[in-house]
């Protein structure tokens, strides 16, 4: 379940970069934005692997879990002290 909302999550950041004006795009701040895209993309990576072999270790998990279970809720504060403890 945590990689399938981080994927969606993903997705819908992908798909939100991509309805952008060309001009948007083509600009500084939007080639920023693009590259932390991708940066984001390709570090999430070995996560996902870990993950997927089950070495990933436990409190790391609880913490992920917590995660999406208060992203999906919005509450976006305790998010962001699970994010922080992490």
């Amino acid at each position: 379940m945590i990689i399938k909302a981080f994927k969606f999550w993903q997705k819908c950041w992908a798909e939100e970069l991509n309805s952008r004006s060309q001009e948007e795009k083509s600009s500084h701040h939007g080639r920023a934005l693009s590259a932390v895209w991708k940066q984001t993309d390709s570090y999430i990576q070995p996560l996902f692997d870990r993950i997927k072999r089950n070495v990933c270790p436990e409190d790391i998990m609880k913490h992920l879990s917590l995660i999406v279970e208060y992203c999906i809720d919005r509450n976006y504060i305790k998010v962001n002290k699970i994010y922080s403890d992490l």
